[in-house]
């Protein structure tokens, strides 16, 4: 049982130290981009949603059209 609790919190340990590594990677990016690239970014996310539920509507109308 002990070696399986030491197995565990190596695993655990490693797994704190990875997330907080990927959250530190993530703030170092974020920092080193400029505001205008991140609202650049989020720019085109919020088109790109836009543009799937305008496809969404526009496919919906047209089958809604054959079929009448």
């Amino acid at each position: 049982m002990l070696t399986y609790r030491k197995k565990f919190d190596a695993i655990n340990d490693n797994w704190d130290n990875t997330q907080s590594r990927l959250v530190i990677e993530d703030e170092n990016l974020i920092d080193s981009l400029k505001q205008e690239e991140v609202s650049r970014q989020f720019m085109s996310e919020n088109t790109s949603l836009l543009d799937s539920i305008m496809l969404f509507i526009v496919i919906g109308i047209a089958i809604i059209a054959i079929i009448l």
